[in-house]
């Protein structure tokens, strides 16, 4: 939980997410998720529907504090994508997303901090009697990631 690891772990998302491209709707053209760590800059008047799409967005949201030590924490990450196509089209973007994504877990090593397996996920809303259902054309990902120490 340092500048290291966010470093290299934005890194490895924009490498595991290289080959992807998604609809970027202000410019009507296909781009690579932007990595994000913590949150997007607030909308002022210059933005355009759909500038901040395709994402992929981390933030360190639990952990503990151990003494002379690193300690455990805990990583939401969100990907959103947006398509001008069919919920077809928007739901195998996604799930492409979250494939792409899950290979986090082939290489676990954030020195000092080992990645936590398995690696769980969530493709649309997880409310009860909503599992999954996705505000088409906008098509969302969570997935829940937990350091250790080893």
């Amino acid at each position: 939980m340092n500048e290291a690891f966010a470093v290299k772990f934005s890194s490895v998302l924009a490498a595991l997410t290289s080959d992807l491209r998604f609809y970027y709707k202000p410019d009507d053209t296909l781009i690579p998720p932007q990595i994000v760590e913590t949150m997007l800059p607030s909308k002022d008047r210059t933005y355009q529907e759909g500038q901040d799409i395709p994402l992929v967005r981390w933030a360190i949201y639990e952990g503990a504090f151990e003494a002379r030590r690193p300690a455990p924490f805990s990583v939401m990450l969100t990907g959103g994508i947006y398509t001008p196509g069919t919920i077809i089209d928007g739901t195998r973007d996604i799930t492409a997303l979250a494939m792409a994504l899950g290979k986090i877990v082939d290489n676990r090593s954030f020195p000092p901090y080992r990645l936590n397996t398995p690696v769980g996920f969530t493709i649309g809303s997880p409310e009860p009697g909503s599992e999954g259902l996705q505000p088409h054309p906008y098509y969302w990902l969570t997935m829940q990631l937990q350091f250790l120490v080893p």
